[in-house]
């Protein structure tokens, strides 16, 4: 019995050291909220991610809240670009994401042609 609450505890200990070790974790979170100017929601809009120094692009759409979430981004500063039908696009530049911060990025679409752009600094 004794040692089967000594191989426990080092089992236990093992799965804490680990669950620490994951949390150390050198990636960071982008999440956000995609409104409209009357400050609802808008779902289904596409949101594109790009981190500046490579290029990489991320594609996400929006939920049903209009919301959106991209875990697992190393350290950098990124672009987001959303767009929707019926709202022009809008941009916001230079995100700066650090390791382990969860950055909450709410953008705001104006009604308008596709084909334009709203950019935010």
């Amino acid at each position: 019995m004794y040692r089967y609450l000594q191989g426990l505890r080092i089992a236990l200990l093992a799965l804490v050291c680990a669950c620490a070790m994951f949390a150390q974790r050198d990636l960071g979170t982008l999440t956000g909220t995609v409104t409209d100017s009357t400050g609802g929601v808008v779902a289904n809009a596409k949101v594109t991610v790009t981190e500046q120094g490579t290029g990489v692009v991320y594609e996400l759409t929006t939920n049903n809240a209009g919301e959106f979430t991209r875990p697992a981004l190393k350290p950098s500063t990124y672009n987001i670009s959303v767009s929707a039908a019926g709202f022009k696009t809008s941009q916001q530049k230079d995100i700066v994401l650090k390791a382990g911060d969860r950055t909450g990025v709410n953008i705001t679409l104006t009604i308008g042609d596709v084909g334009q752009t709203v950019e935010v600094t």
